[in-house]
């Protein structure tokens, strides 16, 4: 009796994902596109994609991982008309999860002008090697638990009313965006969070040859922690570069905003590098960055230590490519050196550097005292961890991410989307 129980005990123990499938998606595979075989799925079930376009707009009401294969990503196409109303991926459930990786999304637009790439109404979603492009939003949350984004590529969305952006995220109890480049959306924010906690590190957020409204817009406030990241604001009629809170502090003393080690460059002649409502009660903490151009940082509030606050004209004589976004330092910048011990800053993060395109390595100080900026000179951040390749499409940046080249800086050159010009004003909530 005893030994008969015991192996019901085993049977009852056996983890669900071990009666998971795996479902393929291409020509010869049991499924011709993914709609199909999101449908024939069970939760838990991993679909793998073949490279290819696949012009699909499908529902995912079960927890799934949807999954790229082979060299290159599987384009996923929007029709022309989106049969749910909402994106390419629609996810939907309350305890809905979704993992999407090595995939393409493109040309989602609905009546509303809040077509996405993925539009999230689940539970917990993960993107990693990604890319969205050409869409009226790339990802769009609702209210969620967590939303993670690794090594992956955001451009040329929005629908060019500034309402819609490169990525909004809902009222997520966390958010975070890593090793990943968010350019040229049109006319919206390169990144939208109304996230309870929000971490955005070791990221490249840069306008290039468009003019979105800002790079960050955190408009319910959140503990934010911004570290070792790369922002550029172009010379056009965009807004700010960071803003939190301006929507009100829904957060209450939660809502603290850390900038940590970001690089700086604001082509614009004015504007702010940060704007902190005044709501927000929490000392806003600004240490060991690098900031070039004109630009305002707040005054009250603020803990600023160990920071550089040089003109435009010198990014040239300090930085190794202005023109190709490269913001590594030249010997004999004076960031070198130049900061300060920020570890009691970090918040639990690791203290990484952006490697382009679409990848992370930890930062390691190779003087007396840490470099300030986003890179610490002399790093080579070989071994780090990358992303596939970027999208080929207009903008898009191609080859695997590699580990900087120390001295002298990582010199792939990012091209610019063409996007549209004009700035629309900052974001308002979208609808539903």
């Amino acid at each position: 009796m005893v030994r008969t129980l015991s192996c019901s005990l085993l049977v009852l123990l056996v983890p669900s994902s071990a009666l998971a499938a795996t479902l393929t998606v291409g020509a010869g595979k049991t499924y011709a596109d993914p709609c199909a075989a999101i449908a024939a799925a069970k939760a838990g079930d991993t679909i793998e994609v073949d490279p290819g376009t696949y012009t699909v707009a499908c529902k995912v009401g079960k927890s799934l991982t949807v999954r790229g294969v082979g060299a290159k990503r599987a384009v996923l196409d929007a029709p022309s008309s989106i049969p749910n109303g909402k994106g390419i991926l629609a996810v939907e459930g309350g305890e809905t999860d979704l993992v999407a990786e090595h995939l393409e999304f493109t040309g989602a637009a609905v009546g509303s002008n809040n077509g996405a790439g993925i539009r999230f109404q689940g539970r917990d979603l993960t993107v990693r090697d990604c890319a969205f492009h050409d869409n009226e939003n790339g990802i769009l949350t609702a209210p969620q638990r967590n939303v993670v984004i690794e090594s992956s590529e955001f451009y040329d969305n929005g629908a060019g009313d500034g309402q819609s952006h490169n990525m909004y995220i809902g009222d997520a109890e966390s958010f975070t965006f890593r090793a990943s480049w968010s350019h040229g959306s049109r006319k919206g924010h390169l990144l939208k969070s109304r996230a309870r906690k929000n971490i955005i590190v070791a990221s490249r957020l840069t306008d290039q040859t468009t003019t979105p409204s800002d790079n960050v817009e955190l408009p319910n406030g959140g503990a934010s922690y911004l570290i070792g990241n790369l922002f550029e604001q172009a010379n056009g009629d965009a807004g700010n570069m960071i803003r939190i809170g301006m929507e009100g502090n829904k957060y209450g003393d939660a809502t603290q905003l850390l900038l940590v080690h970001n690089t700086f460059v604001n082509h614009r002649n004015k504007g702010a590098y940060v704007l902190v409502n005044s709501s927000v009660t929490q000392p806003t903490i600004v240490a060991n960055n690098l900031f070039f151009g004109q630009g305002g940082l707040p005054t009250e509030k603020v803990t600023s230590v160990g920071n550089q606050m040089l003109a435009l004209s010198e990014v040239g004589s300090d930085l190794v490519s202005d023109a190709d976004y490269d913001y590594h330092l030249k010997a004999g910048a004076p960031a070198i050196d130049a900061g300060v011990d920020i570890s009691q800053y970090l918040g639990g993060n690791a203290l990484e550097q952006y490697v382009h395109p679409l990848g992370a390595a930890p930062r390691t100080k190779q003087g007396s005292a840490p470099d300030v900026g986003a890179y610490e000179f002399g790093d080579s951040g070989e071994g780090g961890q990358g992303g596939a390749a970027g999208t080929s499409g207009e903008g898009g940046q191609g080859g695997a991410a590699a580990g900087t080249s120390g001295e002298g800086g990582q010199g792939g050159a990012a091209a610019g989307t063409s996007g549209e010009g004009g700035q629309g004003g900052a974001a308002a909530g979208t609808s539903g």
